[in-house]
């Protein structure tokens, strides 16, 4: 460890270039201690701040040391360091990643938040039923193309119970564009000797929705008019995160009738889902 005394020197050294290079006049108490960074075996470098304020008619600095010195917005010193600086420079992102924690942590400057993107999140037997109901015959495609231009949809999870037969059924839904989230089926025959497929995505759909992927997501888009999902739209809807529901038909739960300005039905846009055959 270096001691207090070399510390100093360090400080004076870098009061004496500052005064040097561009002409401006600190002392060792402005200094901020930020980190120490190594360059290679031999060599490395402390790093501070100073709280200065100027206008850039008060640099002057020797051409034969410094080219140009200017005011950088923090946010825009990478570009700038691309353009202008020097090979060690540009390369030391680790310095200038650490600058920034150390503004930030000051208030100095504020974190840059990323915009984020729509999600849907949607009942599959729901949908498939209440479609088939209507006579409306779905064009996934079409429905996964709605999604992204009209809602803003990047990623579309469907949730629907695995059967291992229709796995030509899973691989259109996965070819339109959609991200399959299956629950496991259970089998049973009914009364008139029809074997019936069970597989209620309820769970998952709330899990993923409401913490597997509620950080990554701006707003939901839920397809269902089940009731089972109300304490989900009441989350949703209570964080800013609930876009829209489409409920496959109107005839959706009364427990979802509190969010109708937010339900838009099936039926509605079916011209924009809907498959048509060119022959009739």
């Amino acid at each position: 460890m270096l001691s207090w005394e070399c510390r100093w020197c360090f400080c004076i050294g870098a009061v004496r270039e500052t005064r040097e290079e561009i002409g401006v006049e600190i002392t060792a108490e402005d200094l901020q201690y930020v980190t120490m960074r190594p360059f290679n075996r031999n060599r490395f470098a402390w790093v501070y701040a100073v709280d200065w304020t100027g206008r850039p008619e008060e640099f002057h600095f020797d051409d034969k040391e410094v080219s140009e010195v200017r005011w950088v917005p923090f946010k825009d010193t990478t570009e700038f360091r691309e353009k202008f600086a020097k090979k060690p420079l540009k390369k030391d992102a680790l310095t200038f990643a650490m600058l920034e924690e150390w503004f930030e942590a000051r208030g100095l400057v504020e974190k840059e938040q990323k915009q984020l993107p729509n999600y849907a999140f949607i009942d599959g037997n729901n949908l498939y039923l209440g479609a088939k109901n209507q006579g409306i015959r779905l064009d996934y495609r079409k429905l996964r193309l709605y999604l992204k231009n009209k809602l803003g949809v990047e990623r579309a999870l469907l949730f629907v119970g695995y059967d291992k037969s229709r796995m030509w059924l899973y691989d259109m839904l996965r070819k339109s564009g959609f991200e399959l989230v299956f629950k496991p089926a259970v089998f049973y025959t009914d009364r008139g000797g029809n074997r019936m497929m069970k597989g209620n995505v309820d769970a998952e759909l709330v899990l993923h929705s409401a913490a597997v992927e509620y950080p990554n997501y701006d707003k939901a888009v839920v397809m269902t008019g089940d009731g089972d999902f109300a304490c989900l739209m009441e989350y949703l809807a209570k964080n800013g995160k609930l876009l829209q529901i489409i409920a496959p038909t109107g005839n959706y739960s009364l427990l979802l009738r509190k969010y109708k300005g937010c339900i838009s039905l099936l039926e509605r846009i079916a011209k924009h889902v809907e498959r048509r055959d060119e022959n009739r």
